[in-house]
């Protein structure tokens, strides 16, 4: 189940992240966890300006052996945007999935992961060098591309609505 909350986008743009979000869980996972899921979309407007982060994904219910209650924070800037937003909702998406397959999980000590099975304490490991970040950044354009190519109508609305310039960095 997908819901949305925060900051009111148009039906069209929820649909096309509700589109997004179900590519990536399709691609990662069994319909059975996949049906499993409970994801809330909440858009922070401005999130980036305001915390200097573009998303961020929270386990509702941490605690649980198989985890399945998220809330994907999305920075929104207007829809010059949308393919970053995109981006950072199929990046956070893979933390979803590394979370509900229990390759990712919170240890009881504050700051420390298990990450396949390899414990790190991410107070002493860069943001860059954590490897479940690696394979997020690694995977997000490339799937959101393959998720462009898939879905001519969302390709359609980025190339009419995003930045110029920034498509043009890509």
């Amino acid at each position: 189940m997908i819901t949305f909350s925060g900051y009111r986008l148009s039906p069209l743009q929820q649909s096309m992240l509700a589109e997004a979000t179900e590519f990536v869980l399709d691609y990662y996972m069994s319909k059975r966890l996949k049906n499993s899921l409970c994801i809330d979309i909440r858009i922070v407007k401005d999130m980036y300006e305001k915390e200097k982060t573009w998303g961020d994904v929270d386990v509702e219910d941490d605690g649980e052996s198989s985890p399945k209650y998220y809330t994907v924070r999305l920075n929104y800037s207007g829809i010059v945007s949308f393919y970053k937003t995109l981006e950072v909702l199929v990046h956070e998406m893979i933390h979803v999935k590394q979370y509900a397959k229990r390759e990712l999980k919170h240890l009881k000590k504050p700051w420390h992961v298990s990450f396949m099975k390899t414990h790190y304490n991410t107070m002493l490991v860069p943001y860059y060098e954590r490897p479940w970040e690696a394979e997020a950044h690694g995977l997000e354009r490339y799937l959101t591309e393959k998720f462009l190519k898939k879905s001519q109508r969302v390709n359609s609305y980025v190339q009419r609505k995003s930045d110029v310039t920034y498509m043009q960095e890509l």
